[in-house]
């Protein structure tokens, strides 16, 4: 995308943000925290993830619509046949694209709809058209456009839409529309499943993704502490929970209660870009779990030494303990090998404690963790398992007091594509995709000669 991203830090001048770090796994990792100030696991009971429905209630839209805003949400996911992101009892939105998808896939077979295109027209161009048309309707308007079927099949189809964001960029421009427009582009967050993910820069990628952003110039006239504070944050450590108080910061919308802070600090958990950001702030203060931090530092474990092997398989027995409850439709994988096992001792004891121990808690050992005090080694390792080579990352705590390690699904990464290996349960179990590998999967592939997807979500777009 090199016309659109010099367009928008040459032309526009947008803010990049380079520390801006994803708080959670994939897609929906980001969106909840960016939509509702909360993560998905503050929303949820954990035995409910991926199949209970979303309360628009929770949404940025409804808040907003409160105070006079037209609101649109467009995601092109389930235009074909991928899920939608998030399972909404009613229209979160005032323009929702969800009823436009069902009735185009209503009575036609997957196969006759185009993957990539509406009719003649690519979908990514006609989201970025919807928001067009949005843009010029009365009134105050907020706008969430998700493209992901460009990138979500194969991450090199992604320059192709270069073009149509580089008019699309132009055309805000050339209405005049960032007057009093609040501008957003970014990724939800990086490469997953690309070759160049098995390397320590591409887990870097995965967890910093693209994020600019271009302040109303009303706004900037007006308070130019505004953008002088956005820009001093652009190399601080920033989340999706501070995008989400920003954008009610520039809207002028105030939530009802104190803001939520982490125990043992002073601060809020989210923090607006329209004030500076202490530059000293940690992953534990902004609510980052060590898994997903790009802060700390990691020193390598030799093979020869014993946790190289048993954080190993305690990760394998972890992660099979997350399909046990589909065992009679997955089967049971074994830990082939191990790649590499870094260690480092955890600090910000009490903002660890909070993130483990919350409603969400999964341990091996929850007979032992009532009566934790401290926390003080992570392990972070990645192991390979069949059937599927499938090849997992994950961060593991260890109590020495207590001499058992502690891990969450939250801890977990599937860093290479799983393809249809978990299909008997991805309409019923989604949150189970990554680690199931159906009883019938092996037959599947003999007979339907089916190769894995090269996947990634490198560059999804976001536009509000």
């Amino acid at each position: 995308m090199k016309k659109s991203y010099k367009y928008i830090s040459e032309k526009m001048k947008a803010t990049i943000l380079n520390g801006y770090n994803i708080a959670s796994d994939g897609t929906t990792g980001t969106l909840y925290p960016l939509l509702t100030g909360k993560s998905e696991f503050d929303l949820k009971d954990p035995n409910e993830l991926g199949t209970s429905r979303d309360n628009p209630n929770d949404f940025i839209f409804n808040l907003i619509k409160e105070h006079g805003y037209r609101t649109a949400y467009f995601d092109d996911t389930g235009l074909v046949s991928t899920p939608y992101q998030f399972k909404f009892p009613s229209p979160p939105a005032d323009h929702y694209l969800r009823p436009y998808s069902l009735a185009r896939r209503n009575g036609k077979p997957q196969r006759s709809l185009s993957h990539h295109c509406i009719e003649s027209v690519p979908q990514y161009q006609m989201l970025m058209h919807l928001v067009e048309d949005c843009l010029q309707l009365e009134g105050k308007k907020f706008i969430f456009s998700v493209i992901d079927d460009l990138s979500y099949a194969n991450y090199t189809f992604i320059p192709s839409a270069d073009d149509s964001l580089l008019d699309f960029l132009k055309t805000m421009t050339a209405r005049k529309v960032l007057e009093d427009t609040l501008l957003i582009v970014t990724g939800d967050h990086g490469p997953r499943y690309s070759p160049g993910r098995s390397s320590h820069q591409g887990m870097l990628e995965e967890r910093l993704p693209f994020m600019a952003m271009m302040l109303p110039q009303k706004l900037v006239k007006a308070k130019p502490s505004a953008l002088k504070a956005l820009v001093s944050n652009k190399d601080v450590l920033t989340t999706p929970f501070d995008i989400y108080v920003t954008m009610l910061d520039v809207l002028g919308v105030e939530e009802e209660g104190p803001p939520l802070g982490m125990p043992g600090f002073n601060m809020p958990r989210a923090l607006s870009l329209l004030t500076p950001i202490p530059k000293t702030r940690t992953c534990g203060e902004a609510g980052i779990m060590p898994h997903w931090c790009t802060c700390g530092t990691w020193t390598n474990v030799s093979k020869t030494n014993p946790f190289y092997h048993q954080v190993a398989n305690n990760l394998a027995e972890f992660i099979n303990s997350l399909s046990d409850e589909e065992r009679f439709q997955c089967l049971q994988r074994t830990l082939k090998t191990t790649e590499w096992v870094v260690h480092q001792t955890a600090a910000d004891y009490q903002s660890k404690l909070y993130n483990y121990f919350q409603k969400q808690q999964l341990s091996i050992n929850q007979a032992h963790s009532g009566d934790v005090t401290s926390l003080d080694d992570y392990y972070q390792l990645r192991i390979v398992m069949e059937p599927g080579h499938a090849i997992y990352e994950g961060t593991m705590i260890y109590i020495p007091a207590k001499d058992f390690f502690m891990i969450t699904e939250r801890d977990v990464s599937r860093v290479n594509a799983y393809g249809d290996e978990s299909s008997c349960i991805t309409e019923t179990h989604p949150h189970l995709s990554k680690y199931c590998y159906c009883n019938n999967t092996a037959h599947f592939i003999i007979h339907k000669k089916y190769k894995p997807k090269i996947s990634d979500d490198l560059f999804r777009f976001s536009f509000l």
